[in-house]
């Protein structure tokens, strides 16, 4: 089977990288839209970004934090900014069982903290061996789960396509 080439953003449009689905590696456009959005999002602010937009920033940055670091390292990062959004966005792309547990591992947070950077932050700081052992194995889960998030996530981006709109 050939594989597919990675694409590198370029400053393209929306239509131009779903043009590109069907010859480049999937998960590098959903790295391009990312890299897109987060732009759009420097240059106007997170308010003018669309929810479909703002699932991409959030499913992307949980992605990227749990594959090197784990939960901890999610809820730590900048990324964190996206704890209280991330859930839905998974369940909105159709992907629930990385949706389980990634609400697993914010259950295994202190009760009724609050899905805030400062909060989530001050909250890691602290020594917890049973949050951080059930963190670990909701780390091992998302790696089992297998779950297709790229593609996933691709096809909601071609779904919502009119929700979609990238800096010229």
């Amino acid at each position: 089977m050939t594989q597919l080439p990675w694409h590198n953003y370029d400053g393209e449009s929306a239509d131009d990288l779903f043009a590109l689905s069907t010859t480049h590696r999937t998960d590098s456009l959903v790295v391009a839209f990312e890299t897109a959005l987060a732009r759009k999002a420097d240059s106007l602010g997170v308010a003018a970004l669309t929810q479909p937009e703002l699932d991409v920033l959030a499913i992307e940055a949980l992605e990227r934090e749990v594959n090197n670091g784990g939960y901890g390292q999610f809820f730590v990062n900048s990324s964190n900014e996206f704890a209280a959004t991330v859930v839905e966005a998974l369940r909105r792309i159709g992907c629930p069982s990385t949706a389980s547990i990634t609400q697993r591992a914010i259950d295994a947070l202190p009760t009724g903290i609050p899905l805030m950077p400062e909060s989530l932050t001050a909250a890691m700081e602290k020594d917890d061996p049973s949050r951080d052992k059930r963190l670990e194995e909701c780390d091992q889960a998302y790696l089992d789960a297998r779950e297709d998030i790229a593609t996933a996530l691709l096809q909601y981006l071609i779904k919502e396509r009119a929700s979609i709109k990238l800096l010229a």
